[in-house]
């Protein structure tokens, strides 16, 4: 009788454990699943891509261990002029000691109809390590013709080393 007694005890603490489980992983399932849609709506909202939402999670991901952070627009804004500058200097540095390069251009139009001209570099140094970056982006207020172009690369170039 002892003997049922126990084996019934350890039957019912085994079934709460497993319904513990159950009910832990509903709740976190619930606010994951919550946080997605306030998510989607503010991606909706701003009429960004959906696939921002990768962003938005690598985000999050990262703020994890950090509990004052400052994202106010003038912050992002700064840092992001900040991480422009740190590329820029290593693009000139890096141009200082090159071998060979190539230029490439790209023309495209965003969504607001503005034609936007992108031009990269590819360098090569003595060691032959191969560096690709976006040196400038530019928008061309005016017709795409040859001559534009050609304006905008210039105008790249002696921003970029001048």
């Amino acid at each position: 009788m002892e003997e049922k007694r126990q084996l019934s005890d350890r039957l019912i603490r085994n079934l709460q454990a497993q319904q513990q489980v159950i009910t832990r992983t509903s709740e976190t399932d619930f606010t994951n699943t919550a946080l997605s849609f306030k998510i989607a709506k503010i991606l909706s909202k701003h009429q960004k891509p959906f696939s921002d939402g990768e962003i938005v999670k690598e985000c999050l991901l990262a703020f994890e261990s950090v509990s004052e952070v400052s994202l106010s627009r003038r912050t992002v804004v700064r840092r992001v002029e900040d991480m422009s500058s740190d590329i820029e200097y290593q693009i000139k540095v890096k141009t200082k000691d090159l071998e060979y390069y190539s230029l490439a251009l790209d023309e495209s139009t965003d969504i607001r109809d503005t034609a936007q001209l992108a031009v990269f570099i590819r360098i090569v140094d003595k060691d032959f390590n191969v560096l690709e970056e976006l040196v400038d982006l530019n928008a061309k207020k005016c017709t795409t013709r040859g001559i534009d172009i050609f304006e905008g690369l210039q105008s790249s170039l002696h921003k970029n080393w001048d």
